[in-house]
């Protein structure tokens, strides 16, 4: 209908411009005019942009990144068989331990890292089954399938986040005014947020979601400076405090972590490093159950040098 009525007030404008006298078709801004009026075909049917281009496709790790991952958990590998003061010795500089520096739940709060209430995390993240696809996974390992907000649930969801919480009085503050100080420097908030799933009772951590300070400080506006980057930053640190403090609370065992799962693996460098591990064996990517790597292999330890497997080992 639009189209009819357009084309209705062109024949209008057509009748009346004829009995415009010729002189005023001399006139620049009439003729301009007219000519945009024969070409409305042209303006009003304007060419779709073109669509963005997909992504490079991640191939398997060249030497360099495989060689680089396989030195680190080959390394890594070693020191989980040995003393942390035995280890310390090897770091660069060396240090007189290889425990981390974070012990306390105190250390979250000193680098500005707070535990969302459970009624302000996604509902999404309590479903293992349907959101996060690994229920039928658990369930095979023998480990419980549910967040401990259903009835007979284990697994308590937890999401620790680099800016104020939704309770705090203060947390519509934008994220790039809200600054906090340790030893009397400032920082800023990232708007880091590492999702995650505690069973002290079966060993099992699963992290759902993870994004570090140094991705999203970045895309802040304005963004932050290295030097205002939290000390406290490793997804490995803020897990270990949070399933510390659970166990005790649980009166569980500290050292009961049989299984560290990882979802929604997207980094490409972890991606590539997999494709060549499970390639050297003639594999694919399969769904579960998928394939093991026996411990020592040189696939197993370029896994493990991949930087989240890295840090969780830590």
């Amino acid at each position: 209908m639009w189209i009819t009525r357009l084309f209705g007030l062109v024949a209008l404008l057509v009748v009346v411009t004829g009995e415009i006298c010729q002189d005023c078709l001399n006139d620049a801004q009439t003729a301009s005019n007219l000519t945009i009026l024969e070409q409305l075909d042209k303006v009003l049917v304007a060419g779709k942009p073109q669509p963005p281009p997909p992504p490079a496709r991640v191939l398997p790790a060249d030497d360099e990144v495989w060689k680089k991952c396989r030195e680190k958990g080959c390394m890594l590998s070693w020191a989980m068989r040995y003393e942390d003061s035995q280890v310390g010795t090897y770091y660069v500089p060396p240090r007189p331990t290889a425990a981390s520096p974070y012990q306390s739940l105190s250390d979250l709060a000193k680098w500005f890292w707070f535990r969302w209430p459970q009624v302000s995390i996604r509902e999404e993240y309590f479903d293992f089954n349907r959101a996060w696809g690994i229920g039928h996974a658990l369930e095979e390992l023998g480990v419980n399938l549910y967040a401990d907000e259903y009835e007979g649930g284990e697994n308590r969801v937890h999401s620790v986040d680099h800016k104020l919480p939704p309770d705090n009085p203060y947390h519509d503050i934008p994220v790039a005014d809200q600054k906090y100080k340790v030893n009397d420097k400032t920082y800023r908030a990232t708007a880091a947020s590492f999702s995650f799933s505690l069973n002290p009772k079966d060993g099992v951590i699963i992290g759902l979601n993870r994004e570090s300070p140094k991705a999203t400080g970045k895309q802040q506006e304005p963004p932050v400076p290295d030097d205002q980057m939290p000390e406290l930053t490793q997804f490995s640190d803020v897990a270990w405090l949070s399933w510390d403090d659970m166990v005790k609370e649980k009166n569980g065992d500290l050292k009961n972590i049989r299984y560290l799962i990882s979802v929604l693996v997207v980094n490409r460098e972890t991606v590539s490093v997999v494709l060549r591990a499970s390639g050297n064996r003639g594999w694919g990517v399969d769904d579960w159950p998928g394939h093991i790597f026996e411990d020592g292999s040189p696939e197993m330890h370029a896994i493990m040098g991949k930087s989240r497997s890295f840090q969780e080992g830590l």
